[in-house]
């Protein structure tokens, strides 16, 4: 939602792009912000991107370590910081 791409899930995933896009692709933001950054800065460049269908198995282990609502939370308070201090 804060980017505007059309995508199912932010967080989940492998990401991968040639060398030459990454000065494109500077990361700043901390944790698990890091992916809406990603999606952020592909939308302000107007790079190309695809979306490949993942399935994900949680284990019990998995599940005790996940990320909580909270998180979700720290995480939209970071990229509504970074917009703020562009």
């Amino acid at each position: 939602m804060t980017t505007g791409l059309p995508i199912t899930d932010a967080h989940n995933g492998l990401r991968a792009f040639r060398a030459e896009v990454a000065p494109a692709l500077r990361i700043t933001q901390n944790r698990m912000a890091h992916a809406s950054e990603l999606l952020q800065k592909i939308r302000e460049a107007g790079l190309a991107y695809a979306e490949i269908p993942a399935v994900v198995r949680y284990t019990e282990y998995s599940r005790a370590k996940g990320q909580t609502g909270l998180g979700a939370v720290d995480i939209l308070y970071e990229l509504l910081m970074a917009r703020l201090l562009r």
